[in-house]
């Protein structure tokens, strides 16, 4: 049932899946199939305090603010873009770029789940009932990898959830132009929230 979602490693007398589930699946996992948890995920969390404190203030109307906010992280992205040659891009990208992307991804001796041309396609696909967020990040013109994300409501608050970041290369100024990036996003979507469910 799970073979397609996992690549193959070569870990002598191993025969072993990792599974996240979410708070759908949990149940068929534990009470169905009897699959006993072995960690738990920690919860990162980013709050946006502006837009939190707004929302409890009751303020309706700050569309000179976010348009700040947005006009200054689109000015950092530009300048990173000029200095760095680093730059996000929502748009399909193909199938040779992404490839040789991913593969330069599986070198490392790290166990990952499956991340194919056929996954990508399939689980960030625009015709799915959840609508899902994908930026491909390029350096010097050449795909190094892309972070995913969706928009959920929990508890009355307006979250954006990490579904993915894919990179090749590392880099603390990459790190942060994900995070601004997912703050104007933020702002754009009404979030107060920006969550990461990571494991140990």
């Amino acid at each position: 049932m799970t073979n397609q979602f996992f690549i193959s490693k070569d870990i002598p007398e191993s025969d072993f899946g990792i599974i996240v589930p979410n708070e759908i699946s949990i149940d068929l996992y534990k009470n169905v199939l009897k699959i006993n948890p072995i960690g738990k995920l920690e919860l990162r969390c980013k709050p946006l305090f502006f837009i939190i404190l707004k929302r409890f203030l009751g303020i309706k109307s700050t569309k000179f603010l976010d348009f700040f906010n947005l006009k200054f992280n689109s000015l950092f992205e530009k300048c990173l873009n000029l200095i760095f040659k680093l730059k996000f891009s929502p748009n399909d990208i193909k199938f040779e770029e992404y490839s040789k992307m991913i593969n330069k991804y599986y070198e490392d001796e790290l166990i990952k789940g499956s991340r194919t041309w056929d996954w990508h396609k399939w689980r960030y696909n625009k015709n799915s009932l959840i609508k899902y967020y994908v930026e491909y990040i390029h350096f010097r013109k050449k795909l190094i990898g892309y972070f995913a994300y969706k928009k959920i409501e929990k508890s009355g608050f307006n979250i954006i959830l990490i579904m993915g970041i894919i990179s090749i290369k590392k880099s603390f100024l990459i790190d942060l132009l994900i995070l601004i990036k997912l703050i104007s996003k933020a702002i754009l979507l009404k979030c107060e929230f920006i969550l990461n469910l990571r494991t140990w």
